[in-house]
């Protein structure tokens, strides 16, 4: 899909000052954590779009036993992540999350800012 190569390509050219600029994501990251209702403790995480880790690294906090499946379509982006977010209970997938087949179901979905990017939209 062109639109979603344009919007890798663009996300990893914007790797490099996303920490510094994304204030905003960081608080969207944080509401949405907070507004996070599940029964139990999930086990299995997909965060969706997961850039350079905020809502993943929040994940991994809040549910201390689940593991994270973090997808984002910019291998740069996944390259900070890295970075940013370590440890063995996160699974970074570079891809296309209207793509993606999973293996087996999650027990929460979270995305803090990357569903309006996810195409096509109907």
């Amino acid at each position: 899909m062109s639109d979603q190569g344009s919007i890798a390509r663009h996300f990893s050219k914007g790797s490099e000052v996303y920490e510094q600029e994304a204030s905003l994501q960081r608080e969207i990251a944080h509401e949405v954590l907070r507004r996070i209702e599940v029964a139990g403790q999930p086990k299995r995480i997909l965060d969706l779009g997961c850039g350079t880790g905020f809502l993943t690294s929040l994940l991994l906090q809040t549910f201390p036993n689940a593991q994270v499946d973090a997808i984002d379509i910019s291998r740069e982006m996944l390259r900070k992540a890295r970075l940013f977010v370590t440890g063995s209970r996160v699974k970074w997938i570079a891809g296309d999350a209207i793509n993606y087949e999973f293996d087996a179901p999650y027990d929460l979905i979270a995305s803090s800012s990357a569903i309006q990017w996810i195409y096509p939209q109907d």
